[in-house]
């Protein structure tokens, strides 16, 4: 005999409590039966009831199959007033057949006939966790506590959109919502391949029979962009440096973009030093391009006259979707003056620490050799007399003392000529050193220390030239 097989296409037998899902929650119910109903097949399916806890046997009012034409339907009614344990109970409806290809497909109702004045209610920390897409993700719902009902939402606390429900070790996943989602036994959720889909609020509940736990995670789905970086107009996008040479006291415009991101970030130019460069954020834009934004600043930079040789702004951007990618852009503004060349003032202050550097050098060196002359010659004459015979010790004592009495006056020569290389010395080297690697804008501390180092030498000098007018003198006489 010939027998015919058809399928209408219900994926999931129809429960009174929840019709067009497979799995929902219900905070009460007013009627004390469940109907559960699956229809246009041939042949007919059979309905079967569990609960989850069990500890009764199961009070079935009435099953049905009827015909209309060539297809039937099949309608089971359940009395559930004696079958509801606290804080949770599913009721789940069945349905298998030869019309189902000998699998079965079922639809759950999860009742909380839990009474808030009786239970206690725990929230857990609130937790946001953000994700690039093409990635995976776990979240975890229960930590060292023994369970005896788990659930998780989708949504917040007042959700009665289930995405799983997990009893007596029995877990059961609605495949109508999200179903790209897995679960575990141990209540843990993942997202095995992130999308912009996985984005929203998510509620786990538990109990151990004496306090109920939630626990609310908020997930963020970023798209990174493509560059993977903040873009200036002008500059190369990869490189890590961007220069511009401008003119003083004038008026520049920058554009930065960030393409193809999720979610939309915010974008602003900002500028390392106020006192050098002014910058005006002018024109912000966001354009919506499928599921990712593009995102454009406009800035006016206004250089003033007091701009130093180089002067930096930052584009930067800022949001869930910037730890993704290199959510800043530094740019250099290099002056003219500065790009040129060596400004004349500088090259003038150059010049003089040059000078004076040389004349340090000569007046260290005429120190050091008339040291080494002084050294030389000391007490020379008396070792001379004291071996001689015509002279008796009273006279070569008066000469040791007068001898004595020149060397110190020269010690306090030379000590003189030292203090004044040492000063000269210091200032030269920090005026050479402020000329050369300090910008033109510091012309006050060169100029400083350009001073400094001529007065070192000025003293040197006069030191030097007091030293050698006597010498002459001595000649003379």
């Amino acid at each position: 005999m010939l027998s015919f097989i058809v399928n209408a296409g219900q994926l999931h037998p129809i429960v009174s409590a929840c019709p067009n899902t497979s799995l929902c929650l219900v905070n009460s119910l007013e009627a004390d039966t469940l109907s559960c109903s699956y229809s246009k097949v041939r042949p007919a399916v059979t309905l079967s009831w569990e609960f989850s806890p069990r500890e009764k046997e199961m009070e079935i009012d009435g099953f049905s199959t009827s015909s209309r034409g060539f297809t039937f339907s099949s309608y089971s009614v359940l009395n559930i007033t004696n079958h509801l344990q606290k804080p949770f109970t599913a009721v789940s409806c069945s349905a298998s057949g030869p019309a189902l290809g000998f699998k079965s497909t079922e639809s759950t109702v999860v009742i909380d006939i839990s009474n808030p004045t009786e239970m206690v209610w725990q929230e857990m920390e609130a937790m946001e966790k953000i994700a690039a897409v093409h990635t995976r993700m776990d979240i975890e719902c229960a930590h060292d506590i023994e369970t005896t009902t788990l659930l998780w939402k989708d949504g917040d606390i007042n959700s009665s959109q289930i995405l799983m429900f997990l009893s007596d070790g029995q877990m059961r996943q609605n495949q109508r919502v999200k179903s790209f989602i897995k679960f575990s036994v141990d209540g843990t959720m993942t997202f095995p391949y992130v999308t912009i889909h996985a984005e929203g609020t998510y509620t786990c509940v538990y109990t151990d029979g004496e306090t109920y736990y939630f626990k609310t995670t908020k997930v963020i789905v970023s798209v990174p962009p493509f560059p993977l970086a903040v873009v200036a107009d002008g500059c190369v996008w990869n490189s890590s440096k961007c220069v511009f040479i401008v003119s003083k006291m004038a008026f520049h415009d920058i554009t930065c973009r960030v393409t193809g991101v999720y979610p939309a970030v915010n974008l602003t130019v900002v500028a390392t030093n106020s006192a050098g460069i002014s910058v005006e954020n002018k024109k912000f834009s966001i354009e919506r391009r499928g599921d990712v934004f593009d995102v454009t600043v406009e800035a006016e930079l206004n250089m003033n006259q007091n701009l130093e040789c180089s002067q930096n702004i930052v584009c930067l951007a800022s949001g869930p979707s910037s730890t993704f990618f290199h959510a800043t852009r530094t740019i250099t503004f290099i002056s003219e003056p500065c790009h040129h060349g060596i400004p004349t003032l500088t090259l003038s202050l150059l010049i003089v620490g040059s000078v004076i550097l040389l004349l340090i050098v000569a007046a260290v060196l005429t120190v050091l050799v008339q040291y080494r002359r002084t050294n030389s010659q000391k007490n020379w004459p008396l070792y001379k007399l004291s071996n001689a015979d015509i002279f008796d010790q009273k006279v070569i004592e008066t000469l040791r003392t007068v001898s004595s009495e020149i060397d110190q006056s020269k010690l306090e020569e030379n000590k003189l000529v030292a203090v004044g290389s040492a000063a000269g010395a210091l200032g030269g080297v920090v005026a050479l050193a402020a000329t050369l690697f300090t910008p033109a804008g510091a012309a006050v501390v060169v100029a400083i220390a350009a001073a400094v180092g001529a007065a070192g030498a000025g003293v040197s000098i006069a030191a030097t030239w007091d030293k050698l007018r006597r010498t002459i003198g001595r000649f003379s006489a």
